[in-house]
């Protein structure tokens, strides 16, 4: 089946339209950014933007629980929308995926997308040479193979354990350089002292 057979994908908001001067600010937003995106699906907090706009955002422009919301500029990375990231603006270098298909597990979509499969896809599908981007027509025509329900749930819970042990794993490698750098430190002192 195809992606469009089971969800809307629709590109986000031309920000120029609706960005406001200083002087005419009228509603604040946060703001969705090529930063916010990574391979774990979960959007990176520190990376939004503030947007301020000169009316209200349609809500189709605005994140809602339950979105994949995907890169189209290289690379297509995917991230799932959880309550604690409704309402931020979707920008015109990116594409949201909605389906009401309760046999579909978004987050587990978000990392189907992530998948090296798809990635070679929309490497294959991307067009332009100053900036590659894949277009929403490609996403839409994506052949997708989804496993039952419960498959996807447990893939999503194997998914979340991964990339929850590669953050640990990365806190101790960087709690092990300072360590290696104080006792090194130490190790100066002493000798320094030694003189």
């Amino acid at each position: 089946m195809k992606l469009k057979d089971i969800a809307t994908i629709k590109t986000g908001l031309v920000l120029s339209r609706k960005k406001a001067a200083l002087y005419e600010v009228k509603i604040s937003y946060k703001q969705l950014t090529l930063k916010s995106f990574s391979n774990s699906t979960i959007v990176n907090s520190s990376t939004l933007d503030d947007f301020s706009s000169t009316d209200k955002i349609k809500p189709n422009y605005l994140t809602q629980k339950g979105d994949v919301v995907i890169r189209l500029r290289a690379p297509s990375v995917a991230i799932y929308i959880d309550k604690t990231m409704q309402g931020l603006v979707i920008s015109s270098l990116m594409a949201v995926i909605r389906s009401n298909d309760l046999n579909i597990n978004h987050r587990f979509l978000a990392h189907y997308l992530n998948s090296s499969i798809i990635q070679k896809v929309f490497n294959i599908a991307i067009k332009g040479t100053a900036i590659p981007m894949v277009k929403t027509s490609d996403i839409a025509e994506l052949n997708i193979v989804l496993p039952s329900l419960t498959e996807q749930n447990k893939t999503v819970k194997i998914m979340s354990l991964l990339y929850k042990e590669q953050e640990v794993l990365k806190e101790l490698s960087i709690k092990k350089q300072i360590f290696t750098q104080n006792i090194l430190n130490t190790i100066s002192n002493q000798f320094q002292e030694a003189k």
